[in-house]
């Protein structure tokens, strides 16, 4: 059985376009995207993650996660969902962009990974969920996102402009049928429930 070259989408024999990306399925193959170096002596820290369309995720997965994950009030991660295509965090590190990419992916949305000189593919990087059975984030992701800051969410919200951003969708090799059940983090003592003062706390 083929397979998209764009997005890893299974085709069935006779279709000219991918369901996943839309992509025609006799179009030359895109580009090679940069790949990540983790050999260098300082990782490097200017990734960003492109949130591309909602996809098959709903929108209250999507502001749950960006909340969770990068500290983003509701209203903020409203704006965020409601204007993609949107760069949604920077200035993250090669695991941290993966780990978030590949949250938004399993729930169903699309995203990418970006560079100041291009696209990474991290697709030979992601290998596991990013959550476990219950559905709280593994340790390793865990302890990766810990280092987030204010300094990683976005703070002017306008739309990714890089137009070839659909050709550079990220497709982990792992999925699952569906995704477990989200679980929301557990407000810190310092933070404020209401998440009215959220943008000050560090995640």
């Amino acid at each position: 059985m083929p397979f998209c070259v764009n997005c890893g989408t299974e085709l069935s024999e006779g279709m000219k376009y991918c369901p996943g990306c839309g992509r025609a399925v006799d179009a030359p193959a895109p580009a090679a995207p940069e790949p990540i170096d983790f050999g260098t002596p300082v990782e490097r820290s200017d990734y960003s993650v492109i949130l591309v369309s909602q996809g098959s995720a709903t929108k209250t997965a999507l502001r749950e996660l960006l909340e969770d994950m990068l500290g983003y009030t509701v209203t903020d991660a409203r704006k965020l969902t409601n204007g993609m295509v949107m760069e949604v965090a920077r200035g993250l590190t090669a695991a941290q962009a993966i780990y978030i990419a590949q949250a938004l992916t399993e729930y169903g949305a699309q995203a990418a990974i970006a560079t100041p000189s291009g696209w990474a593919d991290v697709r030979p990087m992601a290998g596991t969920s990013v959550f476990n059975n219950a559905g709280y984030f593994t340790a390793a992701v865990t302890a990766a996102l810990a280092g987030l800051t204010a300094m990683n969410r976005v703070g002017v919200f306008t739309p990714w402009m890089r137009g070839d951003v659909y050709r550079h969708l990220y497709a982990p090799r792992y999925r699952r049928p569906a995704p477990p059940p989200h679980v929301r983090r557990a407000p810190r003592p310092c933070e404020d429930i209401s998440y009215k003062n959220r943008e000050e706390i560090v995640v």
